[in-house]
């Protein structure tokens, strides 16, 4: 479903994993990121997802310019760049001209066993990150597959709304899209072809079900 309302932002399909993985890193955080989905981006803000303006201002401070640009959006980029200058040593990243600065905070929850650490504060009106080189790692710090995340709670009536708006990125529900769904094609006559089993129904593929909601409605 993220990926969904992603796509309907108009952002290239490659940059979708990156930017889906750091709503639900937000989100985790506690930030409000796929609410944010719904009211906090447009279009316009998509254009260029993840372009950034890096400058180097000292041996361990980097200036980075986003261009305008929505939290969201960035924060792959500047995840790869906290990896880059982490591996030398502390580092400070000072960033500007970003959108709903809050959503840096995701940054932290991106982070993993052997990356480094991120401490993110506000400064004269720029977020400053200050990045420091992971530790030696604690038998406790790997953590083991069966402990991931089992998924995140959401409202219910944020749900919906998120659901209903995703929708708008697939096909309208028609004859015609229902006959080309999946690898079964009916035609108007109804003859079927290609892979089918027992749950087919012609009358659905045909148009003469009507659907159980309205897909499209937000």
């Amino acid at each position: 479903m993220v990926d969904r309302l992603l796509l309907l932002q108009g952002l290239p399909l490659g940059a979708v994993p990156p930017i889906r993985d750091a709503v639900l890193a937000c989100e985790s955080a506690g930030l409000d990121a796929l609410a944010e989905l719904v009211t906090g981006l447009d279009a316009g803000t998509a254009a260029r997802p993840g372009e950034l303006v890096v400058t180097e201002s000292g041996c361990s401070v980097t200036s980075v310019d986003c261009v305008a640009q929505h939290a969201l959006l960035v924060l792959p980029a500047l995840l790869d760049l906290v990896r880059t200058v982490g591996v030398v040593g502390e580092h400070e990243l000072r960033v500007r001209e970003v959108r709903s600065a809050a959503f840096l905070g995701g940054l932290s929850a991106s982070l993993g066993a052997g990356d480094p650490t991120v401490e993110v504060t506000s400064e004269s009106g720029e977020c400053v990150v200050k990045v420091r080189p992971c530790g030696q790692l604690a038998p406790e710090d790997l953590v083991p597959y069966e402990s991931a995340p089992t998924g995140i709670g959401v409202d219910e009536e944020l749900w919906w709304r998120l659901y209903r708006k995703s929708n708008l990125v697939l096909s309208p529900d028609d004859p015609v899209s229902r006959r080309h769904a999946g690898a079964t094609l009916i035609d108007e006559a109804g003859r079927v072809f290609g892979d089918t089993d027992e749950v087919v129904d012609k009358d659905l593929y045909q148009g003469r079900t009507a659907p159980g909601f309205d897909e499209t409605r937000v």
